[in-house]
């Protein structure tokens, strides 16, 4: 990689008030006394372990739906495991559980005696009733890993599960029984079979769920997509891209800032691009074309929207034309070409918002143009 011998420019902008945490998407950091009622608990003695994480209080286990605000039928839950979790304690996140028999799609790792393997479940129905709709071998889940389960569409119905944010397992549901419209998503736990924790236990650290809209599947990018089933990640900061659901990530004040942007897995090794810069969260996603050829989507309105706004406030380019930075400042000495990084040793005093997200050539593209939107990064300071 290059290392740009020189600060951080590119973020020196106009401060903004960090972004407000909506209800759809919602998230759960379960720091505090008591769940409250942003949660229904369906079955078992659920609660707050040690002011911050959800778990069970009594023996057994728990399963509780989200309460706090209804999210559309194309939607996803994920969880953050407890680094507390007793392993005897396995876990399932949920979505579209429906209220007239309790049936749910559900992404977990069954680890109970002789099974060891990753499922898609159409779940919480009689034991008759239930189906595996697709598993896998593996490895099971480790405190601190993140699980996701998101499900699209109606006939068929798709769902997809992700283990530390990359597609794990995809299953489809044309059954009479599929779950086709909007239900609340939520999460289980239960002993193993043959086991008895000792209660209390925390089991989640954090959760997260929403709907699926176009800004969230915007920001994850396009980078690969013609070779891969997931968009690779390209643009970190401080070597992470943020959450996998909101692509959000928080920086202390005064901390070293380092952003990265790597080449396509598919090639070139050495790529042109272009990382835009916006001083605010960005409200939705836009088609983004080069000329007339379709490219992906942006999370804010580029170079290629103006007069649209907000624009970007600045503009790092590299092998690719003036266009893409357009009217909008460029950083002087932008390295020629990916992969790079740039630093901001003494980080920031104050509370901003950035939004980050750019374009890079890429072998891989399912572009015309040879082109792909990076992951997007909002990068909260606080």
């Amino acid at each position: 990689m290059k290392p740009a011998g020189r600060s951080l420019a590119l973020l020196l902008v106009l401060a903004a008030t960090p972004a407000a945490r909506a209800q759809d998407p919602a998230a759960d950091d379960f720091e505090r006394h008591v769940l409250g009622p942003n949660w229904i608990v369906l079955a078992g003695a659920a609660a707050i372990i040690g002011d911050s994480d959800l778990g069970v209080a009594g023996s057994g286990g728990c399963a509780v739906q989200w309460a706090g605000s209804a999210f559309g039928a194309d939607q996803l839950s994920e969880t953050e495991i407890s680094t507390d979790i007793d392993p005897e304690m396995l876990l399932q996140v949920f979505v579209r559980r429906r209220a007239a028999d309790g049936a749910r799609y559900a992404f977990h790792w069954n680890g109970d005696p002789g099974m060891d393997r990753w499922e898609i479940k159409y779940d919480g129905v009689p034991s008759a009733q239930t189906r595996i709709l697709a598993s896998a071998g593996g490895s099971p889940p480790m405190p601190g890993d993140r699980i996701r389960i998101e499900v699209e569409g109606a006939s068929p119905v798709t769902i997809r599960g992700y283990y530390e944010g990359s597609l794990f397992l995809l299953a489809t549901d044309a059954a009479p029984q599929r779950i086709a419209s909007a239900g609340p998503p939520g999460v289980v736990t239960r002993p193993r079979q043959g086991s008895t924790p000792t209660p209390p236990v925390p089991v989640f650290e954090s959760w997260s769920g929403g709907t699926l809209t176009p800004e969230i599947l915007c920001r994850r990018g396009g980078v690969g997509l013609e070779t891969r089933p997931e968009p690779a990640i390209v643009l970190t900061v401080n070597g992470g891209a943020g959450s996998d659901v909101l692509r959000e990530l928080r920086v202390p004040r005064r901390t070293p800032i380092t952003v990265a942007l790597e080449g396509s897995p598919d090639g070139p090794a050495e790529g042109g691009y272009a990382l835009w810069v916006w001083t605010n969260a960005a409200p939705g996603a836009r088609d983004l074309s080069v000329g007339e050829t379709p490219v992906g989507c942006a999370v804010a309105p580029t170079p290629f929207h103006a007069p649209e706004g907000p624009q970007p406030r600045r503009c790092v380019r590299g092998g690719l034309g003036p266009e893409f930075c357009g009217a909008v400042r460029e950083i002087a000495g932008a390295p020629a070409s990916t992969p790079w990084s740039l630093v901001r040793r003494n980080g920031f005093g104050r509370a901003i918002v950035f939004t980050l997200q750019g374009v890079l050539e890429d072998f891989g593209s399912e572009s015309a143009a040879g082109l792909s939107p990076t992951n997007a990064i909002v990068l909260a300071i606080d």
